[in-house]
């Protein structure tokens, strides 16, 4: 997964940012697909993930005291981005075809309970600003 941080900024002197770009192609019903061999299990194992992450949203919307931040590899890499002050950014892929309207449906829903959690209040820290 790739992170780009950047620290010691000329214009923001001791600051330092993260952003982690995560793409779970792949990540389909495979009784619909019909993937076979290291496809379907990619397949599931971005599924898996993708569950592990529906978990750690639904903990932290219930501000559960406990969240599974390391029932995967995923969730454990992008606790920080998750946590805290953090902004974080979701993009959904969809298809409009009548064909794959549960799918369409089943990642609204979940980008709609992304956007409902909050994650902490954000914070201005290190800017020097006013």
């Amino acid at each position: 997964m790739p992170a780009v941080r950047l620290q010691h900024s000329p214009c923001v002197p001791a600051c330092s940012r993260s952003a982690y770009v995560c793409h779970a192609q792949g990540s389909e019903r495979t009784k619909d697909s019909g993937v076979t061999g290291e496809a379907l299990r990619e397949a599931n194992a971005i599924n898996k993930s993708l569950s592990s992450l529906g978990d750690v949203i639904a903990a932290m919307s219930a501000k559960a005291a406990h969240v599974p931040f390391r029932n995967s590899k995923l969730t454990h890499v992008l606790q920080s981005a998750l946590s805290g002050s953090a902004k974080t950014l979701m993009f959904v892929n969809i298809n409009p075809t009548a064909r794959h309207h549960h799918e369409t449906l089943s990642s609204l829903r979940f980008a709609a309970k992304v956007n409902s959690t909050e994650n902490g209040r954000p914070q201005k820290r290190g800017m020097g600003l006013p």
